[in-house]
Parts: structure tokens; C-alpha cells; sequence
């Protein structure tokens, strides 16, 4: 959907993506893998655990904070940095991002491959909370 936005913007500033753009496809199927497995495990425990509601946007924002959207990885020592993408699986995908549309850069695949596993963990563990509390969902809610 966004490439029908970029291609007429490239054509209009005659711009042309970098090679390293055929990156991004694999970094947003991570993406929507973690995204989708956080969502569906936090709807069905939203309705369960009533104040989980309020919770939510305040880890959001702590989460903004704890992946490198506004600061590079480069400034970490390399030990720090794989414990990081271990415990958060955007940190590959988002420097990754970065080093494919600014620095024009392959991605850190083992970083990649860290937020890969955990990303789909996090939709098979999604996946799963959820169909276990569906049944329930509509007698609590």
C-alpha cells in the first residue's frame, strides 16, 4: 500500500530508493508478526484484567523509549546490544530500517534473526492467549 504513495513521489522527485531497499519487505513481515502477536494477546487479556487498560499506553510510551527509534545502536557495546534485541525484537527491525533507507546498509542479521524468533514467538503466544480466552470474552465483557 505505502509503494503506491512512494512511486509516484520517487517519479515526481526523481529519486530512486537504494539497492538495499529490498530489505525493508522482510523487516516489515517481522514487524507485523510481533505488532500482531502483542495485539491479539493484549485484547483478550484486556478484558479480563480491567486495569491492564490503563497500563497499556504507558508501556506503549516506555516501549517508544526502549527501541532505538531516536538514537542509533552504535553507541553500545556489542554484548549490550544482542541482550537488548533479545529481550526487545524491534530493535533489529528498527535499526534495520535505518540502516537500509539512511546509511544505505544491510541490516544486522543476527540482530534481525533475534527479533525474528522473538516476533514470532510473540504471535504464536498471541495467537494461542487469545483462542484460549476467546470463548470467555463474551460472558466478561
Amino acid at each position: 500500500m505505502q509503494w503506491m504513495v512512494l512511486i509516484p513521489l520517487f517519479a515526481l522527485y526523481t529519486f530512486a530508493p537504494s539497492p538495499t531497499a529490498v530489505y525493508l519487505p522482510i523487516l516489515l513481515v517481522i514487524l507485523v508478526a510481533f505488532t500482531t502477536g502483542l495485539s491479539l494477546s493484549l485484547a483478550a487479556l484486556v478484558v479480563y484484567v480491567r486495569d491492564l487498560r490503563r497500563i497499556v499506553p504507558v508501556l506503549l510510551q516506555i516501549g517508544l523509549f526502549a527501541t532505538p527509534v531516536g538514537y542509533g545502536l552504535d553507541k553500545y557495546p556489542e554484548s549490550l546490544v544482542r541482550w537488548y534485541a533479545f529481550f526487545n525484537p524491534l530493535v533489529g527491525v528498527i535499526d534495520g530500517y535505518r540502516r537500509c533507507v539512511l546509511y544505505d546498509q544491510a541490516p544486522q542479521w543476527d540482530l534481525v534473526g533475534l527479533g525474528a524468533i522473538t516476533a514470532f514467538g510473540m504471535l504464536i503466544f498471541g495467537f494461542v492467549t487469545f483462542k484460549k480466552l476467546e470463548p470467555g470474552i463474551a460472558d466478561v465483557a
